[in-house]
């Protein structure tokens, strides 16, 4: 298994240069376990928490995929799609391990939608014109920074133009597990020890 485990400090900051693209998965140390133990499958996958009260994400959701002629599938990863103009620190509060996914060997498996899945599925139910808020990419389609960027300029301008981002960050779902042979580089933050030398000990 080659994976390269790297440290960061205070903050996770990956430099991207102008037009990359990357997918990364923010994990908590308590469930690093589930991609490396035989116990546990080695995969890791995602499920949608409940949102306010009185809101039913699942029926969202499953409207949601409706609209774009797919199903929902109840084992999927949640990826965040980073780029150099949309790279801010929002995902922190999912995990301090950060997973950098192998995009070329997944990318028959992701559906990048236009913001956070969630916001955009409750945003779609509470308008007529569904379809004008719901815009989904493919990671080998061309020109999809071009796309991404212009997305984001749409979410920040005055008018705030449709379709634009929805949400604090571009979503891309893996309609499968997270496994092993799934990922490039692991960062850990330097002060959690433990966590490193228990990933250094079972890849």
């Amino acid at each position: 298994m080659s994976i390269a485990i790297k440290t960061y400090k205070n903050k996770f900051q990956y430099n991207l240069n102008k037009n990359e693209i990357i997918l990364t998965l923010n994990i908590p140390s308590d469930e690093v376990k589930f991609l490396f133990e035989t116990a546990y499958g080695k995969q890791f996958y995602a499920k949608d928490e409940q949102g306010i009260q009185g809101e039913d994400v699942a029926k969202n959701i499953s409207n949601l995929y409706k609209i774009i002629s797919k199903t929902a599938t109840d084992k999927f990863v949640s990826l965040a799609v980073r780029t150099d103009f949309d790279n801010a620190g929002y995902y922190s509060c999912y995990g301090d391990v950060v997973v950098l996914v192998d995009k070329k060997r997944i990318s028959d498996d992701v559906v990048i939608f236009n913001g956070d899945v969630k916001d955009i599925a409750k945003k779609v139910m509470e308008t007529d014109n569904q379809e004008k808020w719901v815009e989904i990419h493919y990671m080998n389609e061309p020109n999809l920074y071009e796309r991404l960027k212009k997305l984001f300029e749409n979410a920040n301008s005055m008018e705030q133009k449709i379709p634009r981002k929805m949400g604090k960050y571009f979503e891309a779902r893996m309609q499968r597990a997270l496994t092993p042979e799934d990922i490039l580089e692991i960062y850990i933050d330097e002060k959690n020890v433990i966590i490193k030398k228990y990933v250094q000990s079972v890849i």
